[in-house]
């Protein structure tokens, strides 16, 4: 994804009169459960649920990431130590 993507969503949002933080996390990691790289992706979503697990609501400018944390990270994350979040609420697009 385009860095800019990310700014210009914090702008919009900014706009909309929200206040926003953006955590540092380097990567979801949706490239590599959608090729069967499961080992490789699993340390990451354990990151990214720890990071967001506070979260009140979690945006994101990117419809492939967005779908690779509702539809793979439950399966990814079944057998995991980590703590799983709610992954079945619904997108904003």
């Amino acid at each position: 994804m385009l860095p800019q993507v990310g700014v210009d969503t914090v702008k919009v949002l900014r706009r909309l009169g929200t206040t926003s933080t953006i955590p540092k996390i380097k990567r979801v990691a949706a490239s590599p459960p959608q090729h069967g790289y499961w080992g490789e992706a699993r340390p990451c979503a354990e990151h990214f649920v720890r990071v967001f697990k506070n979260a009140d609501v979690v945006v994101c400018p990117s419809g492939s990431c967005v779908s690779v944390i509702r539809l793979l990270y439950p399966e990814l994350l079944a057998h995991s130590h980590c703590v799983r979040r709610r992954f079945t609420r619904q997108p904003y697009f």
